[in-house]
């Protein structure tokens, strides 16, 4: 009986010492996640204060091949000065070579002659990065206007980063005077 005893209490002793060393981790972890400094929240996108702005769907020969939606600091205020995401969730296989020409060739078509010219190895070097999607994969562009910094990550990851003042106008290949799709256009926009 003793040891039934002896065994029962040492069982709960552990059960309630787990308990408390668990919690005081979980509130250490919090406090922990409440003091990282702002330039590693700014690092992860942790202390992104984006909006979603609009979303629609990406059509392409006449089928949906995935979902896009836009994010910015101010929703009411012109995208090319401001922080800027624009996110691709895709439902179909699409190959890097279509995502390169497509940019390269709507990118030239919604930027003057002389900017083309000027920026050209830019914004190739930047496309060259695009890789090949499946179904169920996301793509995300991020503008800093402050630093003039381009991110593109596939899947949370990062792909690649440029720093030029040019990039402020390659979301003109959606959002520019002649985008990808209008339609599209209207409705990351929320335009009537």
């Amino acid at each position: 009986m003793w040891m039934n005893w002896h065994h029962s209490v040492s069982s709960l002793f552990r059960t309630l010492l787990f308990h408390r060393l668990f919690a005081t981790a979980l509130a250490l972890c919090g406090l922990c996640l409440s003091v990282v400094s702002p330039a590693v929240q700014a690092a992860s996108g942790a202390g992104s204060s984006l909006s979603l702005c609009g979303e629609g769907n990406i059509v392409v020969t006449g089928k949906v091949v995935g979902k896009a939606s836009l994010f910015l600091a101010n929703c009411q205020q012109d995208w090319r000065a401001q922080p800027a995401r624009l996110r691709f969730s895709y439902q179909a296989s699409i190959p890097g070579w279509a995502f390169r020409k497509a940019a390269n060739v709507l990118l030239a078509r919604n930027v003057s002659a002389q900017q083309w010219k000027n920026n050209k190895t830019a914004y190739e070097a930047f496309t060259a990065n695009y890789q090949a999607i499946k179904a169920g994969d996301v793509y995300e562009l991020n503008y800093s206007p402050e630093q003039h910094v381009m991110r593109l990550s596939l899947n949370q990851k990062p792909v690649t980063q440029m720093q030029d003042a040019a990039f402020a106008d390659y979301f003109s290949i959606w959002l520019g005077n002649k985008p990808f799709s209008a339609t599209l256009k209207q409705q990351l926009l929320h335009q009537p």
